[in-house]
């Protein structure tokens, strides 16, 4: 895991290979991103970082208009070595991120 310094200087550099990896959100804004968004960098004191976008929309971020919706990957839901295939599952993400395109909310609903 990283730690905050370290996701830091990935929104400095905007370092593509973080994204996924975390969300940084903007308190002068309620706006959360990837760390590889083109957006103006904010302040460090302005800044704080959640694992999944849905923790920042839990916390009262909403998702940057540049940055696409940034949903994990279904199979890290399932514990280590009992998930369905990779496949199976990236085919169900891009349904539900369809659907969330489609401004469907509760049809994107989480499987379960």
């Amino acid at each position: 895991m990283m730690v905050e310094e370290q996701r830091w200087r990935a929104v400095q550099d905007r370092t593509r290979t973080a994204d996924g990896a975390f969300v940084y959100a903007v308190r002068t804004t309620q706006i959360y991103c990837r760390p590889s968004c083109p957006s103006r960098k904010p302040l460090r004191g302005n800044v704080e970082f959640f694992v999944l976008p849905e923790a920042a929309e839990r916390a009262g971020y909403r998702a940057c208009l540049r940055c696409p919706r940034m949903a994990r990957p279904l199979w890290v839901l399932w514990p280590r070595g009992s998930a369905p295939a990779p496949s199976i599952c990236s085919a169900s993400s891009s349904v539900i991120s369809a659907f969330r395109r489609a401004n469907m909310p509760m049809l994107a609903g989480s499987p379960g």
